[in-house]
């Protein structure tokens, strides 16, 4: 009972205190009441809602802050932004993947995909790595997360066109060393002369003596 007369209480600071401190704690419990609030007619109570929502219960808060990216309040629609990043699934980050698409806020979108550890993460962040814009927040979430799929960007290293696309996957593979990139990096040399120091930083100690022995041959041959 307690809860709920605290979030009908009168006062707006107290609601958002609470909302926030309930989001924090994940009480299941306040879920039905913090669903009410992600209903009024006040922005800021909308938007603080939505992230309590999204803290504790996910699954459940799913639809509703799908549903909130539409809001007519911009705050309210980069609340749900945010709310989606802390939902952590493959449907939130599919829901991100569709508003990097829109420029007001497609940056937030990209920096909430980026920290989500899922292979759909890593792809969508793939193909950022050649805009320059939004190059940190793809190179962040791919240095984070690389270890779980290294192949990605061994694959990657091995389509990517642009000198910026490049350095941003060399970043990531330095951060994250491993042999599975020792391939992908002896094919992409044609393309990246001069950038065999940094190869070296993308392995483990002996597949580096290994890549250095290659690349020598390369260019005595």
């Amino acid at each position: 009972e307690k809860i709920p007369n605290i979030l009908s209480s009168g006062y707006n600071e107290i609601k958002i205190t609470a909302l926030k401190s309930l989001g924090e704690l994940k009480i299941k419990e306040a879920f039905p009441s913090v669903l009410t609030l992600m209903g009024s007619d006040n922005a800021t109570l909308r938007s603080v809602a939505l992230i309590a929502a999204a803290s504790i219960d996910p699954d459940k808060a799913f639809p509703y802050v799908s549903s909130a990216i539409h809001d007519e309040n911009f705050q309210v629609r980069l609340s749900a932004v945010s709310a989606l990043g802390r939902i952590k699934t493959a449907a939130s980050v599919a829901k991100l993947k569709t508003l990097t698409s829109d420029s007001a806020v497609r940056a937030q979108a990209l920096k909430e995909i980026s920290t989500i550890c899922l292979p759909e993460s890593a792809d969508i962040l793939l193909g950022f790595l050649g805009d320059s814009a939004l190059q940190p927040w793809a190179v962040q979430g791919l240095t984070d997360c690389a270890g779980a799929f290294p192949e990605k960007l061994a694959d990657a290293l091995a389509a990517a066109q642009s000198p910026s696309a490049v350095s941003g996957l060399l970043s990531v593979m330095k951060a994250n060393p491993s042999p599975a990139y020792l391939d992908a990096l002896l094919a992409a040399r044609p393309k990246t002369v001069g950038q065999e120091s940094e190869y070296l930083q993308c392995l483990g100690d002996q597949e580096a003596r290994k890549a250095l022995i290659a690349i020598l041959s390369f260019t005595e041959d």
